[in-house]
């Protein structure tokens, strides 16, 4: 067991150390396009909060039971 652990770790390092180059040699992320207008991410909340009040209103109104239940 002693010597077991140390070996794993030089394999598991050698592994990661052999994905190095491929990594430095990758290009760079694309920049966002600026000129893109898109719909404010406050209509997406106004929308999932009209939503989520729609769904507690729904839970929240009283069922109409008989006097059997």
């Amino acid at each position: 067991m002693r010597r077991t652990l140390p070996l794993l770790s030089l394999a598991a390092m050698a592994v990661v150390l052999a994905f190095v180059p491929e990594a430095a040699a990758q290009d760079a992320p694309p920049q966002p396009n600026r000129s893109m207008t898109g719909l404010s991410p406050v209509i997406g909340y106004g929308i999932m909060a009209l939503g989520a009040a729609a769904v507690i209103g729904a839970s929240l109104m009283p069922a109409k039971r008989g006097h059997q239940d």
